[in-house]
C-alpha cells in the first residue's frame, strides 16, 4: 500500500476500546460519542523499523508506524486524528479513509493533511539514512514541506507557521483598509500591510 515496501506490511487491528481505556481520564462522554460516530475502524497496516527496512534507528525515532483508519463521515473532527496520533509512544503516520479515496495525516507539532486522492495515485517515498531522516521526509511529503537548505525540519516549520500568519494579517487589514472611508485611518492600514510584507519578504 502507498508503494511501501512489502517487508513493512503488518496487520493488527486496534480496538476503540483500548483507546477509550487509554485516554480514559481525558476523554469526556461527548468526546468519546463523537469518537465513535466518526471511526468506524482502525488497522496498524505498516512498520517501518530498523528490522523491515535495514535502515538504523536513532535515538528519537526507533520506530514508523502507518495506521489505516476507516471513517464513517468525511467530515471529521482534527481532535479524534490528533487523539489517534498520540495512541502509541512511536512515530506514526495515519491513512485515513473514505469510501474508496485516502488521506494522509501526520502530527509534528501540528497535524498536516494533504488531499483525498486514490489509493493507487499515493506513493510515499522512504528517504534517509536513519529513521529519523525518513521520518523527516514523509513529515515533508505529507505536509509539502519544501525544506530550504540550512534549515532543519523543526525550523521550517516554524518559518512556513510564520509566513502563514503574516499572510492571514495582510489579507485581514487590506479588508480593512478597503471598508475604512477616512483617508488618514486608511493610510495607516497600507503602511501596516507594507510592514507585514517586508516581514514575510525576511522570511
Amino acid at each position: 500500500m502507498f508503494a511501501l515496501p512489502n517487508t513493512t506490511e503488518i496487520k493488527k487491528t486496534i480496538s476503540k476500546k483500548s483507546i477509550y481505556e487509554k485516554f480514559k481520564n481525558k476523554l469526556t462522554s461527548s468526546q468519546k460519542s463523537k469518537f465513535d460516530n466518526e471511526i468506524s475502524k482502525i488497522t496498524l497496516i505498516n512498520e517501518i523499523s530498523e528490522q523491515s527496512t535495514r535502515i538504523p534507528k536513532t535515538e528519537n525515532v526507533t520506530g514508523i508506524f502507518v495506521i489505516k483508519v476507516e471513517l464513517k463521515t468525511k467530515d471529521y473532527s482534527e481532535s479524534n486524528i490528533v487523539l489517534i496520533s498520540k495512541l502509541i509512544e512511536q512515530k506514526l503516520l495515519i491513512a485515513l479513509k473514505y469510501e474508496d479515496q485516502y488521506q494522509l495525516c501526520i502530527n509534528e507539532t501540528k497535524l498536516f493533511k494533504n488531499q483525498w486522492s486514490d489509493e493507487e495515485d499515493i506513493n510515499l517515498e522512504i528517504a534517509g539514512t536513519n529513521l529519523e531522516e525518513v521520518w523527516e521526509n514523509l513529515v515533508a511529503q505529507v505536509g509539502n514541506i519544501d525544506i530550504q537548505d540550512g534549515n532543519t525540519l523543526q525550523e521550517q516549520i516554524e518559518i512556513n507557521n510564520e509566513k502563514q500568519k503574516l499572510e492571514k494579517l495582510i489579507q485581514a487589514t487590506e479588508k480593512k483598509a478597503q471598508r475604512e472611508l477616512q483617508s488618514k485611518k486608511k493610510l495607516q492600514y497600507y503602511q501596516q500591510i507594507r510592514e507585514y510584507e517586508k516581514q514575510l519578504e525576511k522570511l
